[in-house]
């Protein structure tokens, strides 16, 4: 063994303010449609290829704020149009006898999708004692402009992304109907999305990707149990749901409530339901928030990344 790999960076420079330098796990593929073809009476294939790929990749990263603020301005904050920019995930080689590669010296792998991708965030959680993570998703079409292949490696490059830590971000408070929650353990919010992704005319890639519908649900976990008293056995009409994440400060624990660099999200419809108690020597309260569009052609939800953590209002 010569060389090791380790992820370096997500950039699309035009789309996202920084680099996706955190990076929990990431996933470029090509998710190859196989095709094996037998003749009659033959144990083994005699033919074996391609039908087609639909080239994506899944990452999760704690950079919360660089992944919303892109999306905040995409549809229904959870989408962002990437086929005006370069969508590069990079690769820094390991150093034999040592440990990484010069970022300057051209040995490192790079995967491209050249002005030919869609972003999208599928979910969001956070825990006690824990840093929150956000999963998001690039999935690339065949770009007939440039005639590129979707998504390209291309080995011996230099890296271009700088390292840092910068947005960290973690559990903070629940509000539901104007009551803050008690002993929250966990919350997620799942969007849920069913991707429309087409091909056709012996495409050999997807042609079209886009987003056929979203169905947004807030999941946490409580140690208080009488929630399953509060919202009844066939649910709650929601007014208001609140949900901060609270953003770290380094060689501290938070960023003062006051300031205004935490994350809020919000909504005013949808329906509470506390569905379970979960078993184990620590039961708690399951309760999830199925949220709704308040009217025609209006996200389900919205959220402020520049926010201060208020326990009354909004």
């Amino acid at each position: 063994m010569e060389i090791v790999y380790y992820p370096h960076a997500i950039i699309a420079s035009t789309v996202l303010a920084n680099p996706i330098t955190v990076l929990s796990d990431v996933e470029p593929s090509h998710n190859f449609q196989d095709l094996t073809e037998f003749a009659a009476g033959q144990v083994g294939p005699q033919f074996t290829g391609t039908h087609m790929a639909s080239p994506d990749n899944r990452f999760s990263t704690p950079q919360l704020k660089d992944i919303l603020d892109a999306c905040l301005a995409g549809d229904y904050g959870i989408a962002r149009d990437l086929s005006t920019t370069i969508a590069d995930i990079e690769y820094k080689a390991g150093d034999k006898f040592g440990a990484r590669v010069a970022d300057i010296t051209a040995a490192h792998l790079r995967m491209r999708m050249q002005a030919n991708a869609m972003l999208s965030w599928e979910s969001l959680s956070a825990r006690q004692g824990a840093l929150a993570e956000i999963r998001c998703r690039i999935v690339a079409t065949f770009n007939s402009a440039t005639g590129n292949d979707p998504l390209m490696a291309t080995s011996a490059v230099a890296l271009s992304a700088t390292s840092a830590v910068q947005q960290l971000y973690t559990l903070g408070p629940v509000r539901l109907n104007g009551t803050v929650m008690e002993g929250v353990q966990d919350a997620q919010l799942d969007n849920n999305i069913d991707y429309e992704e087409c091909a056709g005319d012996g495409d050999a890639f997807l042609s079209y990707v886009g987003i056929a519908n979203y169905r947004p649900v807030f999941t946490f976990h409580s140690r208080n149990l009488l929630y399953l008293d509060t919202y009844g056995e066939r649910g709650t009409a929601l007014s208001s749901w609140y949900w901060w994440l609270k953003k770290k400060v380094a060689s501290g624990i938070n960023v003062a409530d006051a300031t205004v660099e935490h994350i809020l999200f919000s909504a005013t419809t949808g329906t509470i339901k506390a569905r379970r108690i979960q078993a184990g020597g620590k039961p708690m309260a399951e309760v999830t928030v199925d949220l709704t569009q308040s009217a025609q052609n209006v996200a389900a939800f919205t959220f402020d990344t520049t926010s201060d953590v208020d326990f009354v209002s909004p």
